[in-house]
């Protein structure tokens, strides 16, 4: 049987293809139905709120790809560290590449991801978002 630290680092590789595959159903049978969230955009719950919050990704963005930087897993808790590259859709800066660090906590409970704390700088996201207009 694979240690606790094996498991969450296959739990997030599954998550990362997933979200490479835009799969939402895979993205989503791995958060508990009422998963705490938190944001830049303030603090949600439930599945259904991160699956949408998902969606807005998918459609900001034509190729949105993460890569992982460092992964830190300590009991039933995770922390990743990751750049989002991708080209924006829509509006002026549509096609304009962009790259933002960000960091995410988690916390597992067996194998579902019952809290999700996203961070990242908003002033460095506007400024990116200026510069691609």
């Amino acid at each position: 049987m694979p240690d606790r630290r094996s498991q969450i680092a296959a739990i997030l590789e599954v998550l990362h293809d997933a979200f490479r595959r835009r799969d939402l159903d895979t993205i989503g049978r791995y958060f508990a139905e009422d998963v705490r969230l938190l944001t830049p955009d303030g603090a949600a719950w439930g599945r259904a709120a991160k699956l949408v919050d998902e969606q807005k990704v998918f459609e900001s963005f034509d190729d949105a790809k993460v890569e992982v930087i460092e992964l830190l897993i300590d009991g039933d808790a995770a922390a990743e560290f990751c750049l989002l590259q991708g080209a924006l859709r829509g509006g002026q800066a549509a096609g304009r590449r962009i790259a933002l660090r960000y960091v995410v906590r988690y916390r597992f409970e067996a194998d579902l991801i019952v809290a999700q704390e996203i961070c990242f700088d908003r002033a460095a996201l506007g400024a990116l978002l200026a510069q691609a207009e």
